[in-house]
């Protein structure tokens, strides 16, 4: 043991003394050397996969360096952001594009890939509610959930409590469920095929009659509807319940009641047929059969043959398409469009000062880098009660300044910012957008339940819209993914606001319009689709400027 010790304490101190020159991929690279953990990966199950897998961290850590962020800690801290928004890049494609072959992997693991045609089976398994039928259950917001055991007639039975938490905890798992299957039915870019076996007769006999048609139905039937109620929701036993829920007449369907006399008979027939079929390799060869290959197919038959070995795949730019893009990188990409349009820097990018421990530097204060400096002031603006702040808040009155310098000591109490990120905030920015026209709409917002916080989405966009080449025969769209700082709704209407502590180089805000004008155009179309009321405002909140600047 002492000597593992020593050998870890060794690489450890080695990399420690190395990070503050390399960069972060070199790190990531010289950890993997020293430790021989690739080969370690490698070697294991799936060991290819895995390997990759590694070398995908590796690129992902060149690209974090290419960005404004630099360092450990930064790096560290954008993996943390990746696992607090579900950010998954999913697993690295090991095989090429162009290969025959069928794959066959769990849904959790096909996120982020596509293949022209999926099956999707095992829709008829019944969902795992295990966590439901244990001795004592446990909910996030409701606590826990136990027994009530009657000591006199030796039996137990739920208290409310416990009932209260079932239902909760069958309603999350009902809504992991639902975004399971939704992963799970958008692999596919040309064809889709559900597969489900129903063990119940007359299940089974239901689900053949209703899709067979009306003429098959019984008088007093309800139709299949296109939408699914709450009650068919969580009731639901397995997938292929919402399926055919869901379903309406016009979308195909085949149900067929399979017997066990029937299936063993079909397999059986198959099997015989598959063994009839299968010779020694070696026998027809020295038979001759090879011997002159243009007797062997008809001529129709060589001719379907060639056709379809010279096939060549009409969608290939479909490989060189994303599968997901987040708003910030379509608007770095709408940025150089402009930049090569108007042939001018439109944004002069802030010199990046690497962050510096206090210990380290012999200061007693380090300029904080302008990245965590946007993140702290968004976490404020996150994190505010507007409850707290009066109808006759100003800024620069000693009853203002308290209420808000009593806030965010709260905020750090509860452990939401540190005391360290908290002070590399001007109060007096705080107190001047709570004093702002949006800052006050945003107070009777709140005080009316209908301000919404870091609210994410995802959402489609044809691939076209974004510059890709595209196709109108099928469906290429890309999926798109952000966070909205705040919205808020307005006589029936929503107003969208976005922070922004960029520096400014003209007086009207004109270029942090111009820099952040497609992102929001996204974040309009993104909330237009999620609560389908109108989009009537997109402001931008400059910290800078100390104003809203309108889109």
């Amino acid at each position: 043991l002492r000597r593992k010790l020593r050998t870890f304490l060794d690489i450890y101190d080695k990399c420690r003394k190395m990070e503050k020159h390399i960069s972060m991929d070199e790190l990531i690279r010289m950890i993997l050397k020293e430790t021989g953990y690739r080969t370690y990966a490698a070697a294991m199950p799936a060991g290819l996969q895995r390997a990759a897998n590694l070398d995908m961290l590796i690129e992902k850590a060149v690209q974090f360096e290419k960005s404004s962020y630099q360092g450990l800690f930064q790096f560290v801290r954008y993996i943390d952001n990746l696992q607090k928004y579900k950010v998954d890049f999913g697993e690295v494609n090991i095989f090429g594009e162009a290969e025959n072959t069928v794959r066959i992997m769990t849904i959790h693991k096909s996120k982020g890939l596509e293949f022209p045609v999926v099956f999707l089976c095992g829709m008829g398994n019944q969902f795992n509610m295990g966590e439901q039928r244990e001795r004592i259950v446990q909910h996030s917001t409701f606590g826990i959930g136990l027994k009530k055991q009657d000591t006199q007639y030796h039996t137990t039975a739920d208290t409310l409590m416990a009932n209260v938490i079932k239902n909760a905890l069958k309603r999350d798992a009902l809504g992991e469920e639902l975004r399971v299957l939704y992963v799970a039915m958008t692999r596919a870019k040309e064809k889709l095929i559900l597969t489900g076996r129903i063990d119940d007769p007359e299940r089974a006999e239901e689900i053949c009659r209703m899709c067979g048609g009306n003429k098959n139905k019984k008088a007093g039937e309800p139709e299949p509807a296109s939408k699914i109620g709450y009650g068919s929701l969580v009731n639901a036993r397995c997938y292929l319940d919402w399926i055919i829920e869901a379903l309406d007449e016009s979308v195909p369907i085949t149900a067929k009641l399979v017997t066990p006399a029937s299936m063993t008979e079909k397999e059986i027939k198959a099997e015989e047929e598959f063994s009839r079929r299968l010779s020694d390799i070696g026998e027809l060869w020295e038979r001759g059969v090879y011997e002159n290959e243009e007797k062997i197919f008809e001529p129709d038959v060589r001719r379907l043959m060639m056709e379809r070995s010279g096939f060549t795949y009409p969608y290939e730019y479909l490989n060189r398409l994303p599968a997901k893009l987040s708003v910030s990188e379509i608007k770095k990409a709408y940025m150089e469009e402009m930049m090569e349009e108007k042939g001018e820097e439109l944004i002069r990018e802030e010199p990046v000062v690497p962050l510096i421990p206090e210990f380290m530097s012999g200061q007693e204060k380090v300029r904080v880098q302008g990245a965590r400096r946007g993140t702290n002031y968004h976490r404020i603006f996150e994190c505010i009660d507007y409850k707290r702040i009066t109808k006759d808040f100003s800024a620069g009155k000693e009853e203002g300044d308290n209420i808000l310098e009593d806030m965010i000591d709260d905020m750090v109490r509860d452990g939401r910012i540190s005391r360290e990120d908290a002070d590399t905030v001007d109060r007096r920015d705080i107190a001047l957008f709570l004093e702002s026209s949006i800052g006050r709409r945003m107070k009777e917002a709140a005080d009316g339940g209908m301000l919404f916080r870091e609210q994410p989405f995802v959402m489609d966009v044809p691939a076209r819209e974004l510059g890709y080449e595209s196709s109108e025969d099928i469906n290429d769209d890309i999926l798109i993914q952000g966070i909205i700082d705040a919205y808020f709704i307005e006589n029936g209407e929503i107003v969208i606001v976005d922070y922004k502590t960029d520096h400014v180089y003209r007086k009207d805000g004109s270029d942090l319009a111009d820099k952040y004008r497609a992102q929001l155009l996204y974040y309009r179309k993104a909330i237009e689709q999620i609560t389908g009321k109108r989009v009537r405002e997109v402001v931008i909140y400059s910290v800078t400027l100390g104003r809203v600047i309108e889109l």
